[in-house]
């Protein structure tokens, strides 16, 4: 997912973790299955360093383990099977606001992103301009 597509809109994502025997997976989670925690050391904190892009995080949401969609199905599955495609939804994103500039967008990146989220292109020399794009968040481009 690009930098834009995170901030923009909640995401699923899927991590894929394998689960030694005899370890749990290591996720705390609620009757909602809302993870509340990450164990230190378990498998869920491993791909979590491998991949901090698609870390889970606290109040991320699993919605489907391997193909149960069932609270009771997806648990035991956690507990019973090794190797794991854990689906999960993060309904929010934490940024508020995101600052692109120039420094690390060219210009025709910042046209690429304003393309993406359906906004007009603005002429002149600020090619930015500060963007609304809903949920009480602002995107800031910059590019001079």
């Amino acid at each position: 997912r690009t930098v834009a597509e995170q901030f923009v809109r909640p995401v699923m994502f899927t991590a894929q973790i394998v689960r030694p025997t005899g370890q749990t997976v290591g996720l705390g989670l609620d009757s909602d299955m809302r993870v509340m925690g990450v164990t230190p050391a378990s498998p869920a904190e491993r791909w979590n360093e491998a991949q901090p892009s698609e870390a889970i995080l606290i109040n991320d949401r699993v919605v489907r383990v391997n193909a149960k969609k069932d609270a009771d199905a997806m648990l035991r599955e956690l507990a019973e099977v090794q190797q794991l495609d854990v689906e999960l939804f993060r309904p929010d994103i934490a940024m508020e606001f995101l600052d692109l500039c120039h420094n690390s967008v060219p210009v025709s990146g910042l046209e690429d992103i304003r393309f993406g989220l359906g906004k007009a292109e603005v002429e002149g020399s600020l090619r930015g301009g500060i963007i609304d794009v809903g949920g009480g968040r602002m995107l800031n481009l910059n590019a001079f």
